[in-house]
């Protein structure tokens, strides 16, 4: 029964978290259709910084997953299953990136 309202949930989440990636102009992501991460592109932020884009998200408190370990460099795997004060701030701090 728990896992019932899961899907909504991930999608709100995903739909959430894609338009605060949009806000940033630095990063950009592709809607996923049914995983529960985003794949964040950084190639942007590291072509204006020289650093590797998750190490410059986890430098502002957003901890994700080299997208080099799945064949996908220039990118940062985000996972959406979070709970909602997680979700509001990782909201915020995405709208607001600038990589420095």
């Amino acid at each position: 029964d728990w896992l019932t309202g899961i899907p909504a949930i991930y999608q709100a989440n995903r739909d959430r978290l894609l338009a605060a990636v949009a806000e940033s102009g630095w990063l950009s992501a592709s809607k996923p259709a049914a995983a529960p991460f985003l794949f964040l592109n950084t190639a942007r932020s590291e072509a204006a910084t020289g650093r590797a884009g998750d190490q410059l998200l986890l430098d502002i408190g957003i901890p994700t997953v080299p997208g080099q370990f799945f064949g996908a460099p220039g990118h940062a795997r985000l996972p959406i299953g979070v709970d909602s004060a997680t979700l509001e701030r990782l909201e915020e701090l995405l709208a607001a990136f600038k990589p420095v």
